[in-house]
């Protein structure tokens, strides 16, 4: 995926309020051999894109359609960073490198 980024926002009802992470992405330029996009968040107190690289541990949060542009986290803590990665899946390649977004 490319242009891919986030944002915060408070999701309310009469009742409740809870936080949620909105990522967002482009389509690949070549999209027509998308399988699928995966999008995982890093795990670490330190939430750094950065630490993934040097062998860091990630989660699967979700598999989406090839047509996807969005994924909502919910139920995330208000006030802690989030690291994501955004893949693409194609079956003849695996996944990609991905891109990063970090929501504080």
């Amino acid at each position: 995926p490319v242009n891919a980024r986030g944002e915060r926002v408070q999701n309310r009802s009469l009742a409740q309020a809870e936080s949620v992470n909105i990522i967002r992405w482009d389509a690949q330029p070549d999209n027509k051999e998308v399988h699928e996009y995966r999008i995982y968040v890093v795990n670490d107190e330190t939430r750094d894109a950065r630490w993934f690289l040097d062998g860091g541990v990630r989660t699967k949060l979700a598999t989406t359609a090839p047509s996807a542009r969005e994924y909502t986290h919910r139920h995330v803590e208000a006030n802690r960073q989030y690291v994501y990665q955004i893949v693409t899946y194609r079956r003849d390649y695996g996944e990609s490198s991905g891109g990063y977004v970090t929501i504080d």
